[in-house]
């Protein structure tokens, strides 16, 4: 097991972004995920940052138009949130996963795999592995397995970066692996949703933490 670093110069934001399950060492502080105010999301065919995870005519079944930029748990209630950390061996399946990229080109992604608890399921998970609970900023990262999974990136794929103002941008991935915005400092410290669609990352979406 190792521990994820968060020791990064950030402020704090009220931003609504998560995941896991398994593949996950420990860290934690942001804002709940249960903020009032959200990033609002600017550019070309600019969304709505939450989403009800209701049918959007047109969108792939993982996507920001339906899961928000900060996907709850997506599988069994009071788990990592979006679709887990414990995807089993293989292709990574369609969802929405949280890592941390180690390589990224404009046409593939090398991830770690992390779990995103958040709530009362932060606290939980916390209080199992005897640290502080419930943990700083009612949230918890872990990563028990530091394996990489090589993804493929659709053409069309979208990036969601944070500017100054706090406020997403929606960018060409392309445009978003060379500047993925404030609060990150990839490769040493970066972490992101990832949304996989019939097998290819279609969206990724940047996760700031105090």
């Amino acid at each position: 097991m190792r521990r994820i670093s968060f020791a990064t110069a950030v402020f704090v934001v009220a931003l609504t972004t998560a995941a896991c399950t398994s593949d996950s060492t420990s860290t934690s502080s942001r804002p709940s995920p249960s903020s009032s105010a959200a990033p609002s999301v600017t550019g070309p065919a600019a969304i709505d940052p939450i989403s009800t995870g209701a049918p959007v005519p047109g969108e792939p079944a993982f996507s920001v138009a339906r899961q928000g930029t900060f996907p709850s748990s997506l599988t069994v209630p009071g788990s990592a949130d979006g679709s887990g950390c414990s995807p089993g061996p293989g292709d990574l399946p369609d969802g929405v996963w949280f890592g941390s990229p180690a390589v990224w080109t404009a046409t593939s992604m090398d991830v770690d795999l992390l779990c995103f608890y958040s709530g009362d399921a932060a606290t939980a998970e916390a209080s199992a592995r005897g640290e502080e609970s419930p943990p700083p900023n009612d949230y918890l990262i872990t990563n028990d397995n530091p394996t990489l999974r090589a993804l493929p990136v659709a053409p069309d794929a979208i990036g969601y970066r944070l500017d100054g103002n706090a406020e997403f941008q929606q960018v060409p991935f392309a445009d978003f692996i060379v500047d993925p915005g404030m609060f990150q400092a990839c490769p040493d410290f970066c972490i992101v949703w990832i949304y996989v669609n019939d097998g290819q990352v279609t969206e990724v979406v940047s996760q700031f933490v105090p």
